[in-house]
């Protein structure tokens, strides 16, 4: 039953309830230029059979009551110029109704694309609003697909029911003028081109709906292929699977080539029955006046009528079914959109003034100390609370580690810190603030940089990815030298030909991991933070680099509050406070050397790095 309602009329509604009240003022206009467009061709057309019928019968003139009424309405005195005048309006008619044709495909793509301006910055203007837990939990491909497919296939749709709206009047036109000119042989050209076109609609149409649930399908996989393909470039070729992603790319690109072969093979098979059943009709019907010896002088302009009429409904009528059915195969792609549209409510005016909201806004001028009470936290799907009863107090002026084993919940507690995270239970309190809102947490996050352990990098340049997110033209070249001298970036980026101009290529590619790491640290510099914290942010510098850096961020330490989670211990061992944390508890807290003394976990940790830990040797049954 649910698969039936999504056909065409599920479409033109869902895209009904996309379009806003202030569009329709748009589209509106349009679709009287569409009418008048119709009327003036149909008319065009409707000319033909005076000006045929005078150019065969020059009589008809003075027999027939409209044409006696307008040639001495116009004082006319020669049957030539009478014939001429005819023969210009009706040029002119088809030539404005062409010229009106023109400016109807201009406008509706003009309105589809703002359509689809409109869409694609406010989905994405929705999914920059949501929190960070929507896109743990999210594929991040299927809003990629949406953003860069959906949206566009979308907005093909509404041009292609634009143009079928417009083709639908014309045809009606052409039609309502056949049936004035001749009500018998219009009636039945309408009847049986309706049912030729129903006969095959009903026969194709589940086949139509099949090729694009196919269709759709594989485009989502070569998507997803592609995407992991070239994020795991160096996998697939150093364990030669060239080859197999390339098989596993070939099949669904098999299955869309099928079908969208099939369905290109149905759209024009009609026209060919058509061709058959209307010329084949005339020229029967012309044989059949000339056996039975009527005068043929007396049905050409009629037939020439009909003629012009059918020539002009057949590719009309042709490109109806055509869009009627390539707007059901973007079913899947309209629902797509529709989802995401209810399920995060998408109004773009309000997440953008959510997102310009506070961002320039502080929440304290200076920190002096952030506080976790009682503070408990679940990640949705899961049985167990990564973080519980976590109290925690963090001065200013301190450099603290957050240290302990794999998956204890040390980022967990840096993404509370960030504000990514809302715990389901206890507070964060920061100079006394509760922050118990968006308003607050989006103004507690301006005093606040942070090092990722994965460094993300745009294809732009050194200076662009430090001042992250800025116009080159407002970038502050001294801040970035700044950052860049802490990082100990600044001989590197010397020793470059185009210096901070260098592009870092793709997720920056052309870098060494240990670069495209002080770069990152480089950018939570630039902000000048007052709390800079680092999760395994050192990890990919060799150790001199390391040593040199933390030096660096420790001198900091007088101005800023430095937070570390890492699990190579020289990097704490200068810290001010360490805070062990094992299975989402605090367990101990002291420094370095009052952990290495008096907690067990922490006195492993130390040993497996300095070596003392062995690996049973494996020998051979041989020995």
């Amino acid at each position: 039953m649910g698969q039936r309602k999504k056909g065409f009329v599920y479409i033109v509604k869902s895209i009904l309830f996309l379009i806003n009240p202030s569009e329709w003022r748009k589209i509106l206009p349009l679709f009287c230029f569409m009418l008048l467009s119709a009327i003036l061709n149909a008319v065009g057309i409707a000319m033909v059979v005076p000006f045929i019928a005078v150019a065969s019968t020059p009589s008809l003139i003075r027999s027939t009551s409209s044409l006696q009424w307008v040639y001495y309405t116009l004082h006319f005195n020669s049957d030539y110029h009478f014939l001429f005048f005819l023969g210009v309006v009706a040029l002119l008619l088809l030539l404005v109704g062409n010229v009106l044709n023109i400016l109807v495909g201009w406008l509706s793509a003009k309105v589809t694309y703002s359509l689809k301006y409109r869409w694609a910055n406010n989905f994405l203007a929705s999914y920059l609003a949501q929190p960070y837990l929507f896109f743990l939990n999210t594929r991040t491909s299927e809003l990629s697909r949406n953003l860069l497919r959906e949206i566009s296939q979308l907005s093909g749709i509404v041009l292609t029911i634009f143009d079928l709206f417009s083709k639908c009047l014309s045809t009606t036109m052409i039609l309502l003028m056949l049936v004035l000119v001749n009500p018998l042989p219009a009636i039945s050209i309408m009847i049986s081109v309706g049912i030729i076109y129903a006969i095959i609609f009903l026969c194709v149409k589940n086949l139509l709906k099949k090729t694009s649930y196919y269709s759709h399908q594989a485009g989502q996989q070569t998507f997803k292929i592609t995407e992991e393909i070239f994020s795991m470039i160096k996998e697939v070729k150093l364990y030669h699977k060239e080859l197999a992603f390339l098989e596993s790319f070939e099949l669904p690109t098999r299955l869309d080539n099928h079908y969208s072969a099939l369905y290109c093979g149905i759209i024009p098979t009609p026209r060919y029955l058509i061709e058959i059943f209307a010329f084949g009709g005339v020229i029967l019907l012309v044989l059949y006046l000339l056996l039975s010896q009527q005068n043929l002088s007396f049905f050409l302009p009629m037939l020439g009528f009909f003629v012009v009429s059918l020539y002009r409904i057949m590719p009309l009528t042709q490109s109806i079914f055509g869009e009627i059915s390539s707007i059901l195969s973007g079913t899947h792609c309209v629902e797509a959109v529709l989802n995401d549209y209810k399920r995060l409510n998408i109004e773009g005016a309000e997440n953008k003034q959510l997102l310009k909201k506070f961002v320039s806004k502080k929440l304290v001028d200076r920190f002096s100390l952030l506080e976790l009470k009682k503070v408990c936290f679940q990640y949705p799907n899961t049985f167990n609370p990564a973080i519980s009863q976590l109290d925690l107090t963090l001065p200013a002026g301190k450099v603290i580690a957050f240290v302990g084993p794999s998956g204890a919940g040390k980022t967990t507690i840096v993404d509370i810190l960030l504000g990514f995270l809302q715990p389901q239970l206890g507070q964060i309190i920061v100079n006394g603030i509760l922050l118990d809102s968006e308003e607050k947490i989006r103004s507690w996050q301006p005093l606040v940089s942070y090092v990722p352990q994965a460094i993300a990098l745009s294809n732009s340049s050194i200076k662009q990815n430090i001042a992250f997110g800025e116009a080159p033209d407002v970038i502050d070249m001294t801040k970035v030298k700044h950052a860049v001298e802490t990082a100990q970036l600044r001989e590197f980026v010397e020793s470059l030909p185009d210096k901070y101009e260098t592009e870092v290529g793709d997720r920056g590619i052309r870098l060494s991991g240990g670069q495209r790491q002080r770069i990152g640290i480089a950018r939570a510099l630039y902000r000048d933070p007052q709390v800079l914290i680092l999760d395994e942010a050192t990890n990919a510098l060799d150790g001199l680099t390391e040593m040199e850096i933390m030096q660096n961020i420790h001198a900091l330490a007088r101005e800023k509050t430095i937070i570390i989670i890492a699990h190579r211990l020289q990097t704490v061992m200068a810290c001010d406070h360490l805070h062990y944390i094992d299975s989402g508890h605090l367990v101990a807290t002291g420094t370095y050397e009052e952990l290495a003394t008096t907690h067990a976990g922490f006195k492993d940790m130390i040993e497996a790095a300095a070596g003392g830990y062995s690996v049973p040797r494996l020998v051979s049954e041989s020995q």
